[in-house]
């Protein structure tokens, strides 16, 4: 299909549990600021001095580097593309493009096994992330959509939620952390 919506679930506490454990890539560790629990509805965008509700990207006067909650270091990292081949044998497998430019690798297949017909690629598509709706942990929670725009050379990524749109980067759009946002509905397009 031209677009591939993925509904990510992450309204029950099974859900929940997958996206706090999530996959970990090489992500930064969240801190916070200020003296409340609660995430701050504008994340890394906000502008009020002395807001007491935590951030992201921001650490507390407060808070030290050496004791972090377990639970605020857990990051989920979704790939910006994916590629998805059809085979032969029916077979759908779905890769993120960035582990595609390492060298090919199959889990443990031995030619001798089964002694059938070669699979082979039958069709392939390569996705682009194009768009995510994202629950921010607020109370109430909040629905906030990260668009992409201009796929030409350089994309550029908004936020939009109830009071604003503002650009954001590329890597806060595929960063989750359970403590503060999760995807809800992940957009990806298909390449022209």
């Amino acid at each position: 299909p031209p677009i591939l919506a993925i509904n990510c679930g992450g309204v029950t506490a099974h859900e929940k549990a997958y996206w706090a454990k999530g996959t970990q890539k090489d992500a930064p560790e969240p801190s916070k600021r200020g003296g409340s629990g609660k995430p701050c509805r504008y994340g890394l965008h906000c502008a009020r001095p002395g807001c007491r509700f935590k951030h992201p990207d921001r650490p507390s006067p407060t808070q030290s580097t050496s004791s972090k909650s377990p639970t605020h270091e857990s990051h989920c990292v979704l790939p910006h593309q994916l590629v998805i081949r059809l085979q032969s044998d029916g077979d759908v497998i779905i890769n993120d493009k960035q582990s595609e430019q390492s060298p090919m690798h199959s889990p443990k297949q031995d030619p001798n096994k089964n002694k059938k017909k070669p699979v082979t690629t039958h069709l392939e598509e390569e996705y682009t992330l194009s768009a995510a709706v994202v629950c921010v942990e607020d109370n109430p929670k909040n629905l906030v959509a990260y668009i992409q725009t201009d796929r030409g050379t350089e994309p550029h990524w908004y936020l939009f939620n109830d009071m604003t749109i503002v650009p954001v980067s590329a890597e806060e759009v595929v960063h989750f952390g359970a403590w503060w946002k999760t995807p809800c509905v992940l957009f990806y397009s298909a390449g022209s």
